[in-house]
């Protein structure tokens, strides 16, 4: 369990975090809230990811993901729902962008083979390799 620093960004945070700690697989999940919340959809037949940038106060009412190696480090991977103070709520892809007002996470760290990530020629995207 980690509180998160104000100010930072919520990706570049979570990988700092795993590569300093030595962390290659695991699952993850933070709650908080942010200053800016910067989210993609990925566009299946385009094969791109579609940004949204949310210049705002949110909260984070849902953020999980996994952590596995990719180009042998790892490589954090997580989708996340924003809520904004009317109860709208906006979701997808965490993306670098996203500045914390406030954060904690929980890391459930998993030991055993690596997950190993590597572009799928099918779908366009990194998922584990088979």
């Amino acid at each position: 369990m980690e509180r998160l620093p104000h100010d930072g960004d919520l990706l570049q945070v979570l990988t700092a975090f795993c590569r300093e700690q030595g962390v290659r697989a695991g699952y993850l999940s933070v709650i908080g809230a942010v200053k800016k919340g910067v989210f993609s959809c990925y566009e299946q037949k385009k094969q791109v990811y579609e940004t949204v940038t949310l210049d705002e106060e949110l909260e984070i009412t849902h953020c999980q993901g996994n952590v596995s190696l990719f180009n042998d480090q790892p490589f954090v991977h997580a989708h996340i729902s924003f809520a904004r103070a009317s109860g709208e709520t906006l979701a997808g892809h965490l993306m670098e962008g996203t500045i914390l007002f406030a954060g904690e996470m929980v890391l459930r760290e998993f030991l055993g083979p690596d997950r190993i990530r590597e572009r799928d020629p099918v779908t366009g995207l990194n998922l584990w390799k088979i």
